[in-house]
């Protein structure tokens, strides 16, 4: 809708994907300077709890969701208001965030409940007759 480019950042898109340190370093480098340069950019981070998870569970060690925890914030220093660069995180477990270093990366939270079943009753209801459905 808004041509913007659009930067996945999950960690699940992540897993294996620049190994090491210096090559987390470069990753993030070239995103932001490649978003600012391509404006306008939205970088998404789906499932942003797990970058800034309390405790990593034992089955998502080995992904190691955690590696954007520290050079995320350094990256968003580095953008200036006049830059149209976009950073969105979504999570559906804000609960097993760290919620200190969550609220620090992000500028604005906004928490939305899920529909109840009216809601979702009349929103199915209406899709369907929309779509040619009885």
């Amino acid at each position: 809708e808004t041509g913007a480019n659009l930067f996945d950042l999950s960690p699940d898109n992540l897993v294996g994907k620049y190994p090491g340190k210096a090559g987390l370093s470069m990753l993030m480098h070239m995103v932001f300077k490649v978003a600012r340069l391509m404006q306008p950019s939205v970088v998404w981070i789906g499932n942003a709890e797990k970058t800034f998870y309390k405790k990593v569970p034992k089955e998502e060690k080995q992904a190691d969701p955690k590696r954007l925890k520290r050079d995320l914030p350094k990256a968003l220093k580095l953008l200036k208001p006049e830059d149209r660069v976009l950073l969105i995180g979504t999570s559906d477990k804000p609960y097993a965030a760290d919620v200190k270093t969550l609220c620090k990366a992000y500028e604005r939270i906004l928490l939305l409940p899920r529909p109840d079943y009216a809601s979702r009753y009349v929103t199915w209801q209406r899709l369907i007759k929309k779509h040619g459905g009885t």
